[in-house]
């Protein structure tokens, strides 16, 4: 999934804004450097994830990119887990924890399938623009529509049961060209008569007709 107001307000443009009022105000803006070196990183990760060209070899220096991004929020984490400060306030002074979870998700993630995809299918490659968590959203999103609702703990018997929901009703596949999602069949397993009993409302009865006998003499 693509946040492009988040990438707006994160990417070079907004970096080079930030340098340029920061030299408008004559060696007054010093207490800006802290949001122009964070800027510098996340402009980093975004270019490369809007990069077109094509990663051809595990030690393109992109991926050194990323790696240089994620060491540097966890410094900025370390930095902070070193001060002597209650819990409180040093939650203030980092990015939430979801946020730096989701950030090391991404980077280590996207870093092991291009070095396994490389690796098992030598001259191939992966297009970093290409690459988003459309699909995964999705499932996420119709577990907690169709089943689970606000449920963030569902146990393996709850989600299984979702996930047979979703692939019986086809909500999986988006009709929408743009669209990344694909079809997929995990957690398959018998489901409750009342389960089918709504798929069967779905589909379209069809009558069958009793073949009509032949007029021209010749039936036997």
């Amino acid at each position: 999934m693509r946040n492009h107001l988040a990438e707006e307000c994160l990417n070079k443009d907004m970096l080079h804004l930030m340098q340029e009022y920061q030299s408008s105000l004559s060696g007054k803006g010093t207490h800006l450097t802290g949001t122009i070196k964070f800027l510098t990183h996340t402009s980093k990760f975004i270019e490369v994830f809007r990069d077109k060209r094509e990663i051809l070899l595990s030690s393109d220096k992109r991926l050194s990119t990323l790696q240089s991004v994620l060491q540097y929020f966890l410094d900025w984490e370390n930095e902070v887990k070193s001060c002597d400060l209650p819990a409180p306030k040093k939650d203030k002074l980092m990015l939430s924890r979801e946020c730096r979870d989701d950030l090391a998700s991404c980077i280590l993630g996207f870093q092991g399938m291009v070095k396994q995809k490389l690796k098992k299918c030598p001259g191939s490659y992966i297009i970093p623009s290409n690459i988003n968590s459309d699909v995964v959203e999705n499932i996420f999103c119709q577990q907690r529509g169709i089943v689970n609702g606000s449920n963030t703990n569902p146990t393996v018997h709850q989600y299984g049961y979702g996930i047979n929901v979703v692939i019986l009703s086809e909500d999986s596949m988006s009709q929408s060209r743009t669209s990344n999602a694909r079809k997929n069949n995990v957690f398959l397993k018998t489901l409750p008569f009342s389960v089918y009993q709504k798929e069967n409302r779905k589909r379209k009865s069809v009558e069958l007709k009793p073949c009509k006998p032949s007029t021209d003499g010749n039936a036997g």
